[in-house]
């Protein structure tokens, strides 16, 4: 789907990074240089941008917005190549503008579905939920005030989870195990 944004737009790199880190569109705007751990693999939300109304840099959205989010070293490999040219990670755009970027490259990939920005979030908790990432792990990484924002939020992808853990468990109780042999 990136490959539908030109690599010049800002666009496909605030993307990228909400993608790997689930972060909120005034956070990736937030981002300065000193923000990124090269050394390290993380990412430092310690403040958001609001490019709504002040045009300035902002408190976190919760108490637990101030965060170090892991993250792979493509991710960072990619970044690196961005201009420094101030202390921004991303030159300013609307957020609106990134979801008609967004748009574009899904349908230029012939997916037929409205996406927004906010959705990449949901996407990547969705995502380590499926894989098995703890639900506070999750909670935290999003900066959510508290875990039951994130049980709240994603409650039907745990509700798929546990239908699909209930197979698993009949699977064993039915077929055993290895450890019915050891005893």
């Amino acid at each position: 789907v990136l490959d539908g944004i030109d690599t010049s737009m800002t666009s496909r790199y605030i993307i990228l990074t909400s993608m790997y880190t689930g972060a909120r569109f005034g956070e990736c705007l937030g981002l300065t240089w000193d923000c990124i751990d090269f050394e390290n693999e993380q990412i430092h939300i310690e403040k958001g941008f609001d490019y709504l109304h002040t045009n300035k840099y902002t408190d976190g959205k919760t108490k637990n917005a101030n965060r170090i989010i892991d993250v792979p070293r493509k991710l960072l490999d990619i970044l690196d190549t961005l201009p420094r040219d101030s202390s921004s990670v991303f030159e300013r755009v609307s957020n609106n503008g990134v979801n008609h970027s967004l748009t574009h490259a899904l349908k230029r990939a012939k997916i037929d579905k409205m996406v927004t920005f906010h959705a990449l979030r949901h996407t990547h908790a969705s995502i380590l939920l499926s894989q098995g990432v703890q639900l506070l792990t999750i909670s935290r990484r999003l900066g959510h005030s508290d875990a039951n924002i994130t049980l709240k939020t994603y409650s039907h992808i745990l509700d798929e989870m546990k239908i699909s853990e209930a197979k698993k468990i009949k699977e064993i109780l039915v077929h055993g195990t290895n450890t019915e042999q050891n005893l």
